[in-house]
């Protein structure tokens, strides 16, 4: 049986495409966003090309932790 669905927000300065366990979930700002219950693989890439990862454990019908990335 699948976990409820939490959500996560990420925020990135400057701007960030974020790829959530290995999938590409769009550019920051990401706000308020579904997602599966449990632990997940976020990566960050600018446009310049630097990247990082980093991890959200996303509770059962609540908000993640917000992500504030500052490059």
């Amino acid at each position: 049986r699948p976990s409820a669905a939490g959500s996560y927000s990420i925020d990135s300065t400057p701007f960030a495409t974020i790829y959530i366990d290995g999938r590409e979930a769009g550019v920051t700002p990401l706000i308020h966003r579904p997602l599966a219950a449990g632990h997940h693989k976020i990566r960050a890439v600018l446009a310049d090309g630097r990247s990082r990862e980093l991890a959200i454990d996303v509770p059962a019908g609540k908000q993640a932790e917000p992500v504030v990335l500052s490059w």
